[in-house]
């Protein structure tokens, strides 16, 4: 029986140079969306593809350099498209925004991890 399940990754990146690079390696993948927008318009984007919700979100958004309000619109889009059970992962490099995470996620688990120069923080955010 073949499942119904689309595994998509979507990619957003708003610097155009980088959002190129990342078109020429990977826009040629089967379910690879790389879209030169930013992250806050995620629920747009789902719903465009005619996806409901999803089950991870992976992230390297540098949260502590962008505006707070961005950073907030970013964390509530996510939040609100994750399944239950869903989780929101990102790396810091410092914890100054974990208590911004608590804020739309019920659950953040944190582990330091030295195998990254310089060291970060992973953040395991629930819904």
């Amino acid at each position: 029986m073949k499942s119904k399940y689309i595994l998509w990754k979507i990619l957003f990146e708003i610097n155009k140079e980088f959002y190129e690079i990342l078109v020429n390696l990977y826009g040629h993948k089967k379910n690879v969306i790389i879209l030169n927008e930013s992250a806050e318009n995620i629920k747009e984007v789902i719903k465009k593809y005619n996806i409901k919700r999803v089950d991870y979100i992976v992230s390297g958004l540098p949260f502590t350099s962008l505006p707070k309000e961005v950073s907030e619109k970013i964390l509530k889009n996510t939040a609100d498209v994750l399944k239950d059970h869903g989780k929101f992962i990102t790396f810091q490099y410092s914890m100054v925004k974990k208590k911004l995470f608590k804020k739309f996620f019920p659950s953040v688990s944190t582990k330091r991890t030295l195998a990254n120069i310089p060291p970060a923080y992973v953040l395991s955010c629930n819904n």
